[in-house]
């Protein structure tokens, strides 16, 4: 033992790198009670921001891109022609079932910006900075009030997570909220939006597609190629047609989440009271090594003469 009665770990022969495991035990339980009473500190301390934490809750939709015959295997046919009638073929570049673009306008600004402004969101986004009695901003400078495209970053960045699965064709939209209506409800907004954007897109691209094709049936005199043609002008209708509603499906629409996302109270107090575990066995060797340290400076210091 050392001067303060705490055990010593034995030194180790020269080459050998084994761990005096019986005098770090002896270490720790001479200062059990110290460490205790940090254990129930920080442990303490775990369980009040587990009980006092702002709740988070999840909610989340499952979509599927709606499928139409866009003429992309007409547009193979008439790229094998070539010359000016495989020109048609540059037409027909993509499909309607592409979900990364999809994800992309999901987690665009524009898209979030309508969202927020369609539904008057930035006080939600920023309820510390409303006078919801007033309904107006606490910060009388416009400056420092927050504005649209703050609020967009926010909700991107920290409230939406958009979610692709190639192998299933379906892409998740998940958003959380401090009350689990609201993160319902911002779900529902969400696939609103998409779906005015999407529709928007296919008929604005279907509507071109079908006036180039209109042009090219004028032009060309071949029976076959007529009759192609005018396939691929009905396939155009036939897409403008299938998203004049619903531009995508909803296979599992947004719900009331029942419990909260987070805290998760008991990995909360499990990671305190570990944390307060090492941080205390930390603490006792440090605090012996600091000793050791100290004593060793003063050993060969000269001492003073009697």
């Amino acid at each position: 033992m050392d001067k303060e009665g705490a055990p010593v770990l034995k030194a180790n022969a020269a080459g050998d790198d084994s761990v005096d495991v019986v005098g770090v035990l002896a270490i720790l339980w001479f200062h059990r009670k110290p460490m205790a009473y940090w254990v129930l500190f920080v442990t303490l301390l775990g369980v009040a921001y587990a009980l006092l934490a702002k709740p988070v809750y999840e909610s989340q939709a499952t979509i599927a891109q709606r499928e139409a015959d866009d003429g992309r295997g007409m547009a193979r046919f008439f790229s094998q022609l070539g010359g000016g009638v495989g020109a048609i073929a540059a037409q027909f570049g993509g499909g309607g079932g592409d979900l990364e673009k999809t994800s992309l306008i999901l987690k665009s600004n524009d898209l979030a910006e309508a969202v927020i402004t369609r539904h008057n969101l930035l006080p939600v986004l920023y309820p510390k900075a409303w006078d919801s009695a007033r309904h107006k901003w606490k910060q009388k400078n416009p400056r420092k009030q927050p504005t649209l495209r703050k609020g967009a970053k926010l909700l991107r960045e920290r409230y939406l997570q958009v979610t692709v699965d190639a192998k299933k064709g379906v892409l998740v939209i998940k958003l959380t909220a401090s009350k689990d209506t609201l993160a319902r409800q911002m779900v529902e907004y969400y696939l609103e939006a998409l779906n005015d954007r999407v529709r928007e897109d296919v008929l604005k691209g279907a509507g071109k597609d079908r006036e180039y094709l209109e042009e090219q049936l004028g032009t060309i005199s071949d029976p076959y190629l007529r009759e192609k043609l005018q396939d691929l002008i009905a396939a155009q209708i036939e897409k403008s047609m299938l998203v004049r509603t619903e531009a995508f499906d909803v296979i599992e629409r947004p719900l009331v989440p029942l419990l909260k996302s987070s805290p998760k109270r008991t990995r909360v107090v499990a990671i305190a009271f570990l944390f307060g575990v090492m941080t205390a066995c930390a603490g006792v060797f440090a605090g012996r090594g600091w000793r050791n340290l100290k004593r060793s400076v003063s050993d060969r210091l000269p001492q003073p003469a009697q």
